[in-house]
């Protein structure tokens, strides 16, 4: 069973121009930096949503609460918490 994180890197894969280049990502490492924009964040919030069966609040979806890999990682592990509640 694939963990948080490697269904995550997967989702970045399908949605980074050079896929191998998120292999190299560390959690701590800034997500802007590898040419994640607008458009391109827009759809890995949206596959996030449908690979987790979770739904972000409007007032989540920022960059900033997305900046890296660990705090993508802990919002989905909150959110899966939530909605197993």
């Amino acid at each position: 069973m694939l963990t948080i994180e490697q269904k995550l890197r997967d989702i970045l894969k399908n949605n980074f121009e050079d896929p191998e280049v998120v292999d190299n990502i560390s959690l701590d490492d800034n997500l802007t930096t590898y040419q994640l924009n607008s458009v391109s964040f827009i759809k890995i919030i949206v596959e996030i949503e449908n690979e987790f069966d979770i739904e972000f609040d409007d007032e989540e979806i920022s960059i900033e609460t997305f900046e890296t890999l660990e705090d993508v990682i802990h919002c989905i592990e909150r959110k899966v918490d939530a909605a197993a509640e």
